[in-house]
This record gives C-alpha cells, structure tokens and sequence, in this order.
C-alpha cells in the first residue's frame, strides 16, 4: 500500500511527465499549530503514518520568533503545495482536447438508463449518449444518481485581503498554515501578497442559509486571523462560501456501485481530491481491464 506522500509525488510527476503547465507553489512547507498538547501527538503521529517528512516540533517561542506566529504548538512539515485549482482543470482539459478529448461543458445529465452493454445518457437539453463505461466525478452531485447515503454535507467559508503585492512578505518563506483546532482554520498567500483565509464549516441544510450566514463568517475569520496575528494589518476584499462533502470514514469513494452496473466512480471526499484523483485513475483503469488492485477495497461502496 502507497503512502500518501508517495501519491503526492505520483501527482507531481504525472503533470511533469504529461508536460501540463499549471501556476503552483511546490516547494512550500506546512506549518501545522495544534490545539493542545494531545491534537499535537495525534498530529505527529498521523503525518508519520502517512509518510510526510517533519522537519521538527516547535516550541510556542520558535513559532513567535520564526514565523510571528502565536500558538502553543506547531509542526513544521516539508510536504506542502499551493495550487490555482481553476487553472489546474482547464489546462488539463486543453491537454486531453489535444488527445482527441471531446468537452461538453454546461451539459447537464438529467436521467441515466443501465443496460446489460451499453449505458445511455440523456441530457436536459433532450440529447443522448451512448457508452459501454462511465466515470462519474461529479463529487456530492453523485447523491442524484446513487440512492445510497454516503457523504454528509457542510458549508466552508473563505476570505482574502486586499492586493499587498507592494508590500513585504507578511511571515517567512510564505509559509501554508492549518490550525487543528475545532473550528480549523487554514492561511496561505497569493503571489500578490493577498492573505487567505478559510475555516468556519457548518452543516450545509440549503444555499439561502449558507449564503446568509457568509457576513458574520467573514468577520469571524478575520478576527480568528487578528488572534494569532495581531501585528498585521489586514482588510477583506472578497469573502465566499461553497458547498463540499465529508464521508463517515473521511476517505474518498472509489469503484463500483452495484446497483449501476458498468460504472465507475472517482469520489474524492474529504479534502484530497487531487490527490485522491490519480488513485482513483490507477484503480479504475485496472478495474475496466478486469485486474485488481491493492487499494481498492479500502474505497470501494462496501466497506465497514
């Protein structure tokens, strides 16, 4: 079984040996602050299993001296990156258009009829394809094909700071921050020094609520930003929120489903879908081509 450090390089180098340009910060570290003293153990630990390389434990001190940071514990993780997901999909899609990859953007797949061969879609606007596979990576919209209850949904805020690039660095080496705590918090920056800011989830019940609720997150991210960083200005420009899925277990679903025959799910719940996608591409291509794979069953629609 592959750790997760060893898909993250398997990420990297797919798009190096694909020759797929996307803006990245690759070389960026972590700095993981835990909560307390047990979130700080639990934290190690879990990194260790995972195969990350710990750079080394911080005191309260280093974290203030280092990064002007204030927490009681940190982490300091060589494994990190930043990435402009948007960037990443389109420049991924030009790539495979140039492979002989036909994209129907805006296509909404409104009825699905399984048959013993062949799989036809029907489209809303009255249009049908044909196919003897699919590969449904429609993430929580899946809940409109799949009767079967697997993810639960929630709300996640975000807000970002007024163009800085004018202005030095705010912290040393542009550092990606997560806070363990409850509610987590996440920091990163832009490449024009904009502060990013994300965290105060809630369980999702409609888009109105989610959207009336978008204000007074955003001042409370901007407060919990003050909190640990009181010495650095900071005024919000955008702030929004979005819609995402997390599964009893936090993994991805990956695999089949038995009551649609001839289909093939890429699920990647829980905050790793990018990583989780280049598993999922190893174990449905095996699965297409009859063969098994180690990994399957740990994401299949039947485990405990």
């Amino acid at each position: 079984m592959k750790t997760f450090e060893q898909h993250c390089n398997e990420v990297a180098k797919s798009h190096e040996r694909r020759k797929v340009y996307f803006p990245s910060n690759v070389d960026r570290k972590w700095i993981i602050e835990a909560a307390n003293n047990f979130a700080y153990e639990n934290v190690v630990e879990a990194l260790k299993l995972s195969g990350d390389r710990l750079n080394s434990g911080l005191s309260e001190k280093e974290i203030l001296n280092e990064f002007g940071l204030k927490a009681k514990y940190g982490l300091l993780s060589e494994l990190g990156a930043s990435i402009n997901a948007y960037s990443l999909t389109h420049q991924m899609l030009q790539h495979c258009k140039k492979r002989g990859l036909e994209v129907y953007d805006r296509t909404c797949i409104a009825d699905i009829n399984y048959g013993n061969n062949t799989i036809t879609l029907n489209t809303s606007d009255g249009n049908t394809v044909q196919a003897k596979y699919i590969v449904n990576a429609t993430g929580f919209e899946v809940v409109n094909f799949i009767p079967k209850k697997i993810v639960d949904f929630y709300c996640t805020y975000a807000i970002i700071s007024e163009n800085q690039s004018e202005q030095d660095v705010p912290w040393k080496d542009q550092i990606l921050m997560w806070n363990s705590d409850d509610p987590y918090l996440y920091l990163r920056l832009t490449k024009d020094n904009r502060i990013l800011i994300g965290g105060r989830d809630e369980r999702f019940s409609n888009t109105i609520t989610r959207e009336l609720f978008l204000n007074r997150k955003a001042v409370q991210l901007q407060k919990d930003f003050k909190k640990i960083y009181p010495n650095i200005s900071f005024k919000t420009e955008f702030s929004w929120c979005g819609t995402f899925g997390k599964t009893k277990d936090a993994l991805p679903y990956i695999g089949t489903y038995v009551k649609t025959p001839n289909t093939y799910y890429a699920l990647g719940f829980g905050g790793n879908g990018i990583t989780f996608s280049v598993l999922a591409a190893e174990i449905i291509t095996s699965l297409i081509q009859g063969k098994d794979h180690e990994d399957a069953a740990l994401f299949s629609f039947d485990r405990k």
